[in-house]
């Protein structure tokens, strides 16, 4: 397998494309290349016809492939710019689900302590029991069903 290309052969690659005598070239019979004005570019043997018309396209199939290089590396770019933007969305999302869930079991707890309390209340007022002026069931009720906790 091929080493993947590095930017500075692309670069050495496309440097000698740029510098190139302009194409597009052809194939002549005789193995001979030359340019789209009939100029001599150079001689294949003739026992490798594949080879002439290798190099033939060479000049025209360079910059079409490094052109097509660079539209794949900013596709790449822009999706790893989207991956990485997607993946900070995520992180907040998830830290403030955590926050949420933390919010949510305060509350539960809260709602335990004060049934707890209601149902002491309850306990106490089936009884008979009084606080001694301090507070009155009712008034316990009361603030628990205002949702202040106050008791007056």
């Amino acid at each position: 397998m091929t080493a993947r290309l590095s930017p500075e052969r692309e670069a050495e690659i496309a440097a000698r494309a740029e510098a190139a005598y302009p194409g597009p070239w052809s194939e002549w019979t005789s193995g001979e290349m030359c340019d789209r004005d009939g100029l001599f570019v150079a001689s294949v043997a003739l026992s490798h016809p594949a080879t002439s018309v290798f190099i033939a396209h060479a000049r025209t199939d360079v910059p079409a492939l490094l052109a097509e290089l660079a539209a794949v590396r900013a596709e790449r770019d822009q999706a790893v710019a989207r991956a990485r933007k997607h993946g900070e969305l995520a992180a907040r999302r998830e830290s403030e689900l955590l926050t949420r869930r933390a919010q949510v079991a305060a509350l539960q707890q809260e709602e335990e302590r004060i049934e707890t309390v209601r149902a002491l209340c309850d306990a106490a007022n089936h009884a008979g029991i009084s606080s001694g002026g301090w507070f009155t069931v009712a008034a316990v009720r009361k603030a628990l069903a205002a949702g202040s906790g106050e008791v007056r």
